[in-house]
Formats: structure tokens, C-alpha cells, sequence
């Protein structure tokens, strides 16, 4: 990311080729949160801590402006808001107020045609350590965390935000798999229970397969059956086509089924077509 002519080019290249292919509007997305500094690109974003001291007002007021530069250079989502109140880059310890943060900036940068996504439920601990394992039950996340996106889910449904799952463990809840593997959190849990019925998205799934000691492709399949709708690689453009041509695969042998493909693609047409974004 040079200018802001170029990446303007370039997010027009990739809507210009979705177009040409009779593709859906893509998604194109960046975690704002983390977004490093580029002087001559985007406003710094500032440190989720002092910004939340800063009160409600100043959420609201950056979130505003860096949504509106956002949609100016092309891009339509903001893959990641933290919420989780354990994290490093947590905004509070305290988890109404976390909810109310992730609410002001999801409706700050919907109201500016801008997605948002939340990281990471069901949170309880610094989940941006992958392959770590939380003792916590399901009650004790529920008072904790697990409160944040309860809330989040019922206050920003309208404005369609994706949850963001990955390679932790909780025990107490599903023994054997990460949550992004789990249709005990996914799906029993956080859509059955509390009702989301937005789009999950994995985090990166090539650490997650690494963590889990699978193949991607195994992993993109599995995660897809527990409850996610889409899935992201981050580093190896190879993987791209592997995993395209595994989840191609399992909806022919049936390892997919067409009815679980149909929730996920419904889930992702209504988010991309709400509000015109």
C-alpha cells in the first residue's frame, strides 16, 4: 500500500473482475484495529485502551472518519473489532462497556456502509495466542465475554456483523476440537443459543490446520461443518485453489451437504446485500 491512488486501483480491479464474472459483490477487507500507520494512506488508529478512557464520543468520531476513508479507498469491511476484554488489544476489561465500543463502532461504520466483524468468541482469554487451551465453563464465559457478544448480537443485528472464530480450545465445552472446529460452539452454542444467525468467519485457517496437525483442505471442510460460512488464508496463494477445490469436492461426495452450503451462501448474500454496501 503505496498512495491512495493505488490501492483505489487496485480495490477497483478486484469489483471490476467480480463484475466481468458475473460474480457477487466481494468482500474487501482489512482489521482496521491493526492496520499499520501509513502517514500518506489513513489516520492512525488510536491505542484501543486510551481511546476507550477517551469516552463513547471519541469511538464514535474515529470510527466515523476512518470508515468514510475506508469506503474511499475501496473497502467494505473491517475484519475485526476487538471485543474480547482479555486481549492486548483490548479496548476494557470490563465487559458492558466493551459491548457498548464494539456497538458504537459497528453502527458508526455501518451508517458509512462499512461491515464490521468481531473478534474472537467465545473470548475469555487472550485469544490471539493460537492452539491455547481455556479452562472456563460455559457459564463462567457467559458472565464474562460471552456477555459481550450476547449483547453485541442482540443491539447491531440490523447492521449484519460477521463473528470471527479460531484454533483455541475450550475443554469444557468441546474436548476434542478448536472453536473454529467445534459444532458444539459454533453451531449449538453461539447460533442455536444466541441466536446469531450472521456470517462466522474462521481466522486463519493455515494456523489453525498447522495447531491441529491437519491439512488445510481437511480443516476448510471440517470448519464449514461445524458452523462456519467462510474461511481465511492469510500467507500461501497455493492454498487458495486447494481449498477452493476441497470444499468443491466434499459438496459432490456429500462430506458437505448441499442444505449446510445453502445456510452459509444465504447467510453471505444477505449481509452483502443489506444496506447496498
Amino acid at each position: 500500500m503505496e498512495s491512495k491512488e493505488q490501492v483505489r486501483a487496485f480495490t477497483k480491479g478486484i469489483r471490476d473482475t467480480a463484475n466481468t464474472s458475473s460474480l457477487m459483490p466481494p468482500f474487501i477487507a482489512m482489521n482496521r484495529e491493526r492496520m499499520q500507520y501509513r502517514p500518506n494512506l489513513m489516520l492512525p488508529w488510536t491505542d484501543p485502551k486510551l481511546l476507550s478512557k477517551q469516552g463513547l464520543d471519541a469511538v464514535s468520531s474515529l470510527a466515523t472518519r476512518t470508515a468514510i476513508e475506508m469506503r474511499d479507498l475501496g473497502f467494505n469491511l473491517n475484519l475485526g473489532v476487538m471485543v474480547n476484554t482479555h486481549s492486548f488489544y483490548s479496548y476494557t476489561n470490563d465487559v458492558d462497556r466493551a459491548a457498548r465500543i464494539g456497538e458504537t463502532i459497528t453502527k458508526r461504520y455501518a451508517a458509512n456502509r462499512v461491515f464490521t466483524g468481531y473478534q474472537y468468541f467465545p473470548g475469555g482469554a487472550d485469544y490471539t495466542v493460537p492452539g491455547m487451551k481455556l479452562d472456563a465453563s460455559k457459564a463462567s464465559l457467559m458472565d464474562d465475554d460471552g456477555r459481550v457478544f450476547a449483547q453485541l448480537i442482540d443491539a447491531t443485528r440490523d447492521e449484519h456483523p460477521m463473528i470471527m472464530v479460531n484454533a483455541v480450545k475450550v475443554p469444557s465445552i468441546d474436548a476434542n476440537h478448536p472453536v473454529s472446529l467445534s459444532k458444539p460452539i459454533i453451531t449449538d452454542w453461539l447460533r442455536n443459543e444466541l441466536g446469531f444467525d450472521g456470517v462466522v468467519i474462521t481466522d486463519d485457517i493455515e494456523v489453525g490446520a498447522a495447531v491441529a496437525g491437519i491439512s488445510i483442505e481437511d480443516y476448510a471442510v471440517r470448519t464449514i461443518n461445524a458452523g462456519s460460512d467462510m474461511v481465511i488464508l492469510c500467507k500461501h496463494a497455493k492454498h487458495i485453489k486447494a481449498v477452493h477445490d476441497a470444499l468443491t469436492q466434499a459438496v459432490e461426495n456429500g462430506t458437505i451437504s448441499e442444505a449446510r452450503l445453502d445456510e452459509s451462501v444465504r447467510r453471505i448474500m444477505l449481509m452483502k446485500f443489506s444496506n447496498d454496501r
